[in-house]
């Protein structure tokens, strides 16, 4: 009796991996459901400093205080950010360059790739259809070094209309917050705003942020908008506004200058009067 007994518990548990292999079986032949998300513009994650970097400068003429007092505050911010996220912007960059495979287990759009920068890392970004949203994960491998660290997230609408990034420091720095990166654009970019906020535990500078937009239909179509959080006073944020056609463009610069005119600079980056 014994005997029949463990024949029959053999064959339960036999019949029970035959099951599972069989439905593992079936769902690998599942095809892919037909809702592949687009990956939200580069723009959304990268902000613009090319204008305002020293190298631009249009002539070599002395009077550009105006312009140059824009640089130095843009310039701060990108000297900051350069270094931070090398890693981060090269793996969203590089997910253009690969098509996603669909994982059956997760309900997620997988991309998968290496990328070298100082090392070989790989990434797998993950992209879960939400009704009309994505849910964005970036987990990153370096060679020799760490694992399946989380660099960054966030979601998305399905027509990249809006969305945000939270992105986080390395490993080096236990995977802490770094910014939190709200962005909106419409469908062929003529409006689009992006901005970088400081989100670092116990950090000073917590708070801060710089926001770079452009808005194709006024005369100044690109702006900074700038929150030194020592100031401590959202008054007392830096505002520039420019054309990216011509170079002309304005500065508001409250704390350095004692009050909330603008200046203004011409097409070579000489400091004018206002007109």
């Amino acid at each position: 009796m014994e005997s029949n007994s463990k024949k029959y518990l053999t064959m339960v548990l036999a019949l029970l991996v035959l099951s599972s292999q069989f439905l593992m079986s079936c769902k690998k032949d599942e095809e892919a459901p037909d809702n592949q998300p687009d990956l939200p513009p580069v723009s959304t994650m990268v902000m613009d400093f090319s204008d305002f970097e020293s190298g631009n400068s249009r002539t070599q003429a002395v009077t550009k205080a105006t312009w140059a007092r824009g640089a130095i505050h843009v310039g701060v911010w990108n000297l900051a950010l350069t270094f931070t996220l090398v890693v981060p912007v090269a793996s969203y960059g590089e997910a253009f360059n690969h098509r996603p495979s669909y994982d059956f287990d997760e309900e997620k759009w997988k991309w998968e790739y290496d990328v070298n920068v100082g090392g070989k890392h790989t990434c797998t970004l993950y992209g879960k259809v939400d009704g009309d949203s994505v849910r964005w994960q970036m987990f990153i491998s370096k060679q020799f070094g760490y694992q399946d660290h989380l660099w960054y997230e966030g979601a998305s609408s399905i027509d990249r209309t809006g969305g945000w990034w939270l992105l986080n420091y390395g490993p080096d720095k236990n995977g802490d917050p770094f910014l939190m990166t709200p962005w909106e654009r419409n469908a062929d970019d003529t409006e689009a705003k992006i901005r970088y906020t400081n989100v670092t535990p116990n950090d000073e500078h917590n708070g801060g942020f710089i926001e770079y937009g452009v808005d194709q239909s006024t005369p100044f179509d690109a702006h900074y908008e700038i929150f030194n959080k020592s100031n401590g006073n959202l008054t007392d944020k830096v505002n520039v506004n420019w054309s990216r056609t011509t170079g002309e463009g304005q500065l508001s610069d409250p704390a350095f200058y004692g009050d909330t005119d603008f200046r203004c600079w011409d097409q070579d980056q000489n400091d004018i009067t206002c007109p």
